[in-house]
């Protein structure tokens, strides 16, 4: 799960009240949500800071191209590709090796 955070507490005051949708009592509750949504941030896989939009953006957007590359997405395309290879079935004495 992505996260996507204020850069801090007066930028999203500011963000709420540019907006102008939120009387003065919704927008003291939604801070208080806020400040306890922010502070559960260590159950998110991936944090991404909402400082500038493009960039915001960019981020989320790899996060989500990487999370499609996850080895078991990619096990049966990963089988397939390996089953055209001379030898698919056998077991290769090198493959305990890690990457360099």
């Amino acid at each position: 799960f992505i996260f996507l955070l204020p850069p801090d507490y007066q930028a999203l005051l500011q963000r709420l009240r540019r907006r102008g949708t939120e009387s003065s009592g919704t927008e003291a509750e939604r801070l208080l949500v806020a400040g306890d949504e922010i502070r559960a941030w260590k159950e998110y896989d991936f944090l991404v800071v909402n400082d500038d939009l493009e960039t915001s953006l960019a981020a989320a957007e790899a996060v989500i191209l990487a999370d499609r590359q996850r080895r078991n997405r990619m096990e049966t395309v990963a089988e397939e590709i390996a089953a055209t290879f001379p030898g698919a079935g056998t077991v290769n004495p090198d493959s305990s090796r890690s990457p360099e």
